[in-house]
């Protein structure tokens, strides 16, 4: 398991080259990846490699990062001290009797962090400069062993993607760009001609820029020709949008909750999951005496504060909402009694601004209700303002975007044959009229071999669905994957380009409450490319082999100009912008007359994500996770 999982053969410590130039540049990046992946696959470590190169100092940053409950960190820096005294207090550290001998002290210490590793209580990250100083067959036994003296190219590949990966003989092997590019849009464009647009899936990411979510659906749309576009959504923009875009004011910004007079909560946690949302609340609730109302299926850390607190059960949060809006008070639901109807509306009726904030839990016809919330508090003159909270970074930048099956960019309908008619014409294509298959439905047409191929854009379907992944992927033809790191589905890849992190390139990101703001670049990095160039060289590829027209558009600059021009809401001043201000982006999608709009069930799901489970670091302080929340009069 252990060599077919590394792609090499376990040799022992002594055997291995000693590459002192490697990793010369770039160590704190190194390390930071190698401890990603620690956590993410919680083992053994051993982390090595040559002092001078910074790695032994950036190994002590991240592993304070690091809950103490969960890693013992066992540090030996031999450059710093006599080997024998460093290793006699590793031995202290794992509470054994140090030896007076140096080969007694590591058949001490070997034998002590696999006894620790077996008994589940901590995992052991041990950190060692040297690696060659700390020899023993004990260790070779470990499940996983990093060693930064290893060879370059098959470290990079195994965590940190350096180059492109083509699958040959069964295997993923470095390739050129060139020919990672090629071999990619020639494969895509042969399933096209064979089996038709819709043979072919793309998932988008929420972690990407705008501007690489519009390009996108660009290639999506224009050169495939298929709706077949989704992204992990974690709540639904394009429902909130529908049903409650109108009068300017209509959504809360975020800089505005700090001193909103009251919110109602509906199935979120933002302490965990959208960390400045939950300040903002505190904020006001200190500053300005706000007042805080909670539906939800399970504790949070601001139930101390809320005002009312209501407890359902798991997944009805929006039948509470329902009944607390239309109920009957002589009538009781199976949510709600009559004297908690009652207590609630009178406390609601109250406010005169209010600020409803949700998550997962109101999506489709769900929003039905919170359109009559407001339109019966207008006719009261009361205020009232939504946010819909998303997991991540960019989860309602690639909603406005359009990685949605049944919506354009900025949330026109597929159906609508004029919005169709106008992407159409900027992009060089006739759009299909019919709407694309979501993220479960292509998994599934994966399966059944209707979905011959599928590109995979920041996501990784493998791990977050949680199901066999031979079930929903082993029948594709030909799978690509745009990702950083090796995750769970791009080793399942036929191809695999190494991408950009968001830090490393320009562009615009809209966060949860719908405000653009400007990334810039903050350091040119080598091998990998921006998902921006890499889908722009695509299209050119793919219009070499009669696949729609090259995107012309050659800079992130240049993309959003466009999408200023032409997508609804985005129409936001550059200049506010270029200062580092937050432009709120407010798309109204026009009319179409059709049915309420609505998803199917689990379309869109929380991924269920914390400040210190989300797979990446995170400083944890046991003393603040300890701390219990201040009730709302303290």
């Amino acid at each position: 398991m252990w060599e077919s999982f590394f792609g090499f053969k376990k040799t022992p410590f002594s055997d291995r080259p000693d590459s002192k130039q490697l990793f010369a540049s770039g160590a704190w990046k190194q390390v930071q990846t190698r401890f990603e992946f620690l956590v993410q696959h919680p083992g053994v470590g051993l982390l090595t490699g040559e002092v001078g190169s910074g790695k032994s100092t950036a190994a002590r940053a991240f592993t304070a990062t690091l809950n103490p409950n969960l890693y013992k960190i066992l540090y030996v820096h031999f450059s710093a001290g006599s080997a024998l005294d460093l290793l006699r207090q590793v031995a202290l550290e794992l509470h054994l009797e140090p030896a007076h001998r140096r080969g007694d002290l590591v058949r001490q210490i070997a034998g002590a962090v696999v006894e620790l590793h077996q008994s589940k209580k901590q995992h052991p990250i041990l950190i060692c400069d040297e690696a060659q100083l700390l020899p023993h067959p004990a260790l070779e036994q470990l499940p996983l062993l990093l060693n930064f003296d290893m060879d370059s190219s098959r470290l990079l590949t195994l965590l940190l993607i350096g180059q492109p990966l083509l699958r040959r003989n069964g295997q993923l092997e470095p390739a050129s760009w060139e020919e990672a590019l090629e071999h990619a849009a020639a494969r895509l464009a042969a399933v096209r001609a064979e089996s038709g647009p819709e043979a072919i899936g793309f998932l988008g990411s929420n972690r990407t820029t705008n501007e690489e979510n519009y390009l996108l659906g660009c290639i999506a749309r224009a050169s495939i020709g298929t709706n077949n576009i989704d992204h992990h959504r974690t709540a639904d923009y394009a429902g909130m949008i529908t049903a409650l875009a109108g009068p300017s004011g209509v959504f809360a910004t975020m800089g505005e909750l700090a001193s909103a007079p009251a919110f109602l909560l509906v199935g979120n946690d933002p302490t965990e999951q959208n960390p400045l949302v939950a300040w903002q609340i505190r904020a006001a609730l200190r500053h300005h005496g706000s007042r805080l109302y909670v539906v939800n299926s399970r504790e949070n850390p601001l139930r101390q504060k809320a005002r009312l607190w209501l407890e359902v059960a798991p997944g009805r949060e929006a039948a509470a909402v329902a009944a607390l809006v239309t109920a009957d008070v002589a009538r009781p639901t199976s949510v709600l009694s009559a004297a908690q109807i009652q207590e609630w509306r009178k406390a609601v009726a109250a406010e005169n601004d209010l600020v409803v904030l949700f998550g997962h839990a109101l999506q489709g016809r769900a929003f039905a209700v919170l359109s009559q919330l407001a339109e019966m508090r207008a006719a009261s003159g009361q205020r009232t303002r939504f946010m819909a909270l998303g997991d991540y970074a960019n989860s309602r930048g690639a909603a406005d975007m359009g990685l949605l099956p049944g919506h354009l960019p900025g949330y026109a309908s597929i159906e609508n044959r004029a919005a169709r008619q106008l992407y159409g014409q900027i992009w060089g294509a006739s759009l299909s009229a019919t709407p694309g298959l979501d993220t479960q439905q292509m998994l599934e047409a994966a399966t059944t071999g209707q979905l011959k191929a599928l590109w995979v854009v920041g996501s990784n379907p493998a791990q977050r669905l949680q199901r066999s992944i031979s079930e929903r992927l082993g029948k594709l033809d030909f799978l690509v994957v745009q990702e950083l790191f090796l995750s769970d589905t791009a080793r399942l890849a036929d191809v695999v380009l190494p991408a950009l992190c968001a830090y490393e390139k320009d562009g615009t990101m809209t966060n949860t409450a719908g405000e653009v703001q400007l990334l810039r670049k903050a350091a040119d990095c080598m091998g990998p490319r921006s998902d921006f160039d890499i889908l722009r060289i695509l299209s050119h590829q793919l219009a070499r082999h009669g696949a729609g027209n090259p995107i012309r558009l050659r800079t992130p600059e240049a993309a959003f100009a466009e999408i200023r021009q032409h997508v609804a809401g985005y129409d936001l001043s550059w200049v506010s912008l270029l200062a580092g201000g937050a432009e709120a982006a407010r798309p109204v999608p026009p009319a179409n007359g059709h049915a309420p709009y609505d998803v199917p069930a689990g379309t869109i799901t929380s991924a269920g994500d914390s400040q210190f489970t989300s797979g990446s670091l995170s400083r944890y302080c046991t003393m603040i996770r300890s701390l219990d929340e201040a009730d709302a009069h303290s």
